[in-house]
């Protein structure tokens, strides 16, 4: 992955986060039984509130990478499509299991995404 200058954690550590808390979202959900009369993960989504969030989403080799800058969790997908959805479920499982001091620590509540012209050559 190409990296970008920052003072926060690199998107690779995040990839691996999100891949750890997909896993553990499998392995927990895989325990119930279908049609079992807890609560869905649909369910409690309705019951939340929606934030709406920056994807900068990039082509890397043969892949897409989504980058949330707003809170620095990165994920990725065949398409732009899976990225992006790879990335909306990332961010709600970080937005599930976070506790308030640590979503109120990484989030930036200011993100700007401009061009900027640059002489080269």
């Amino acid at each position: 992955m190409r990296s970008m200058p920052s003072k926060r954690s690199n998107p690779e550590s995040n990839v691996a986060i999100c891949r750890t808390l997909l896993s553990l979202k499998a392995a927990c959900t895989s325990s119930y039984p279908k049609g079992s009369s807890r609560w869905t993960r649909d369910t409690m989504r309705s019951m939340k509130t929606t934030r709406q969030l920056t994807a900068i989403i990039e082509r890397e080799d043969d892949s897409y990478v989504a980058l949330c800058p707003e809170l620095d969790i990165a994920s990725q997908g065949a398409t732009v499509e899976a990225a992006r959805a790879h990335l909306a479920e990332a961010l709600e499982l970080f937005f599930e299991s976070a506790d308030q001091t640590e979503v109120v620590r990484r989030l930036h509540t200011e993100v700007f995404v401009t061009r900027v012209d640059v002489a080269v050559g």
